[in-house]
């Protein structure tokens, strides 16, 4: 069995929609970020980095890093169909936009919603949030155009990583500008709401 810990409005969204879509036994832990669980030691143990998700393997070992976590369970159930296969052309783009989103994509929307994480660079930088949606549209501009060539991420079929796209827009700071800026990555995202897993966990996430 697998155990997820997370929070609502974070980065488990993805794996924990990998887990639904895979249809693993699992265990949801929520932890009360609000109420500062992440910062006790208990939690400090399993991520020192005081972050959700973390995630323990029904062989008792754990991961955290979301996208890493996205990459490993899609990849240890094939049947879902989420991840490209190592011979198929399409799993290098997968990999790429994977690691574009959770390297630039999902940094710059922590320094938006968690700037007090790094006070010496708020205050050198008082401008650091406004810069970090700046970069936040950027990068999604460069998502957009990739998907002006292909109908999702990979590829033609869908992936775990237009799952991990959908986390991320859903995190736009102006939900109202996404649509008319981003229509390409706002259609992805309409489609990938509607397959049955993300919606029965969104019931939990309330992303949307």
């Amino acid at each position: 069995m697998f155990t997820l810990y997370t929070a609502r409005k974070t980065g488990g969204f993805a794996p924990h929609a990998i887990l639904e879509e895979a249809g693993a036994t699992y265990t949801l832990e929520n932890v009360d970020l609000q109420a500062g669980e992440h910062l006790t030691s208990a939690f400090r143990a399993l991520n020192p980095l005081a972050q959700v998700p973390v995630l323990i393997r029904p062989d008792g070992a754990l991961m955290t890093e979301s996208a890493a976590m996205v990459i490993w369970l899609a990849d240890t159930f094939p049947q879902c169909g989420l991840a490209p296969r190592q011979q198929d052309p399409a799993r290098a783009d997968y990999l790429h936009w994977m690691t574009f989103m959770a390297v630039n994509l999902y940094g710059a929307g922590l320094r938006v919603y968690h700037a007090n994480v790094y006070p010496s660079a708020v205050k050198a930088h008082p401008g650091l949030r406004d810069l970090a949606r700046q970069e936040i549209d950027s990068y999604l501009s460069i998502i957009e155009r990739r998907l002006s060539e292909t109908p999702f991420l990979a590829g033609e079929q869908p992936s775990a990583a237009d799952i991990y796209l959908l986390m991320l827009a859903s995190w736009h700071p102006a939900q109202a500008e996404l649509q008319p800026q981003c229509p390409r990555i706002s259609a992805v995202c309409t489609q990938i709401r509607q397959r049955p897993a993300v919606k029965h966990i969104n019931e939990w996430h309330k992303l949307w």
